[in-house]
């Protein structure tokens, strides 16, 4: 949201009528009202990329990719929802392969996602994520006793929960 406009009332209210009129438009044009929410929530400052955000996720929905790169991104930010997690990861901390392919696979798509990133390719970038989550979460205890390694899984996960940020809000969307 565009709170540096708070200031100035009236923008604002420009804001939000071009945001509610672009959702409207978007609606009509039969994309999901999640998807538009989902694209709308990121990038209404910059409603052209909005909605071709919103055309491509209401296609890309469609795929079989779609609801694996969702829950992929659900889980940890469901996770971390709530927690405070401001450390670093460190990676000398972790125990398991699951937590170091993870780490892995996080570096090597963190540095291709910005936030003017066109939505597919922020999905097939992410894509690299989905076996490493899946793994990570079937192997890993999140939550243990021993503070230090707890810390640094949540900072881990908080830094891919992240990663939409700029893109899409995926929380709204189905499966989430």
């Amino acid at each position: 949201m565009m709170w540096d406009l708070v200031p100035f009332p009236f923008l604002f209210q420009v804001y939000q009528f071009v945001t509610r009129s672009l959702e409207k438009y978007l609606v009509d044009k039969g994309i999901s009202p999640e998807v538009v929410r989902s694209a709308l929530a990121e990038r209404a400052n910059m409603p052209c990329l909005a909605a071709e955000t919103a055309h491509k996720l209401e296609a890309l929905s469609k795929g079989d990719l779609f609801p694996k790169f969702v829950e992929a991104y659900s889980r940890p930010t469901i996770i971390v929802c709530g927690k405070e997690v401001d450390a670093e990861v460190d990676d000398a901390v972790f125990e398991t392969n699951e937590e170091r392919a993870l780490w892995g696979a996080f570096l090597s798509v963190k540095n291709n996602i910005h936030p003017g990133i066109e939505v597919d390719d922020f999905i097939e970038i992410s894509s690299e994520l989905i076996q490493p989550l899946e793994d990570f979460f079937n192997e890993v205890f999140v939550m243990v006793e021993d503070e230090r390694i707890r810390k640094n899984r949540l900072c881990l996960l908080k830094k891919i929960a992240v990663l939409p940020n700029g893109v899409a809000d995926l929380s709204v969307l189905p499966g989430f």
